[in-house]
């Protein structure tokens, strides 16, 4: 998927600690998909909501090389 607009909006101060994240794919159309999610404290006050709008790409899936933790800490991916 291909990352089409993003809209980041943050209600109050986010502690550090323990928090927790939801999201949900709201419509998921052939080359379109919308997607929302949320970022709480263990006691469940709202801190931050993220929306975005996802292009659709087909393609042939890469596989990781390197497991979590390792590799170049970028996420980046190499076809094997």
């Amino acid at each position: 998927m291909a990352e089409l607009r993003r809209h980041a909006g943050h209600v109050r101060p986010t502690p550090l600690g323990e928090l927790y994240g939801v999201g949900r794919l709201i419509h998921m159309g052939s080359t379109v998909a919308f997607v929302e999610g949320e970022l709480r404290t263990p006691d469940g006050a709202l801190t931050a909501r993220c929306t975005a709008t996802l292009r659709i790409v087909q393609g042939k899936a890469k596989k990781r090389t390197h497991g979590i933790g390792e590799g170049d800490g970028e996420g980046h991916v190499a076809e094997t």
